[in-house]
């Protein structure tokens, strides 16, 4: 199935680690993928951020998109990718409608 995906970053949670202030530790994604007609099918799923002192820290209201979007790691993104393609599938070729009727057991008098 030819997709085209694009991950945006939908939220952030953030704490006061000390001594630093604002600390991502957590970050809401969406992986969206379309075809080639235009139709979207969407994956949300979220990223623990770890920090270790060897990192540098850039302030929160430094932070850009691209920045955050770094520190989802690329399986994650790779893992999700199957799921949008079974989503696009059943989207595209919805299940059969099942009809439901009496049971003979429940019939009116």
């Amino acid at each position: 199935m030819d997709l085209s995906y694009v991950t945006q970053v939908k939220a952030i949670e953030k704490k006061d680690i000390a001594p630093l202030q604002s600390v991502v530790v957590k970050v809401y994604w969406t992986l969206t993928g379309t075809n080639n007609d235009g139709i979207s099918v969407d994956f949300n799923a979220w990223t623990e951020v770890s920090h270790d002192e060897s990192s540098t820290f850039v302030p929160f209201s430094d932070l850009t998109e691209e920045h955050v979007l770094g520190w989802i790691p690329q399986s994650a993104i790779d893992n999700a990718k199957p799921v949008i393609e079974q989503r696009m599938a059943l989207a595209l070729n919805p299940a059969t409608t099942v009809e439901f009727v009496d049971l003979p057991w429940n019939k009116a008098p």
